[in-house]
């Protein structure tokens, strides 16, 4: 249902995403990694994540390193399957404070023994938009204490996203094997 109200939002969503564009996976590789991390400017509030791969995905493992060290595990998909991208909620929300790395990890297997490869024989697969192409994407959602660290929070977020696509045009214009 929908619910409506008078009253005007105390605070506003935030989000960050995590994601790799240097991906470039051989035929016949079963095991390929990427990985990416981000260090929270601010406290977040979690609400729900969503991950991101195409048909080869095999696994995604999602954790948080507080600043005192423990580790909290996000999100754990141990055999990927591409007709489950959908964002997931919290039964409960929890925060996860300032300096907190969110750590995600990906995994794709390129292999002939992969039931949901796209390619028989199976063939290089590089980062792309198209599903016989490769993703890898994070997007864990929430909401910040207030307006101030909304802006901190969306500042380090885009500057986040500009270096992964800067990594993979620097990747990407490299001499590629065959």
């Amino acid at each position: 249902g929908i619910y409506l109200t008078d009253k005007k939002p105390q605070r506003g969503m935030i989000m960050l995403m995590l994601g790799s564009e240097e991906i470039d996976i051989p035929a016949g590789q079963k095991e390929y990694r990427a990985s990416d991390r981000f260090k929270l400017p601010v406290d977040m509030e979690v609400r729900d994540i969503w991950a991101h791969m195409h048909c080869i995905g095999k696994t995604v493992d999602v954790k948080a390193i507080l600043p005192d060290g423990t580790k909290k595990s996000l999100l754990k998909i141990s055999d990927w399957d591409f007709n489950w991208q959908d964002s997931y909620i919290y039964k409960q929300r929890f925060k996860l404070p300032k300096g907190t790395i969110v750590q995600a990890d990906w995994t794709w297997d390129n292999s002939a023994t992969n039931p949901s490869n796209p390619f028989s024989p199976p063939r290089r697969i590089m980062h792309g938009e198209g599903s016989t192409d490769e993703m890898s994407g994070l997007v864990v959602g929430g909401v910040a204490n207030n307006w101030v660290d909304e802006v901190v929070h969306w500042t380090a977020v885009i500057g986040h996203y500009l270096e992964i696509v800067d990594k993979g045009k620097k990747f990407k214009s490299r001499p590629q094997e065959k």
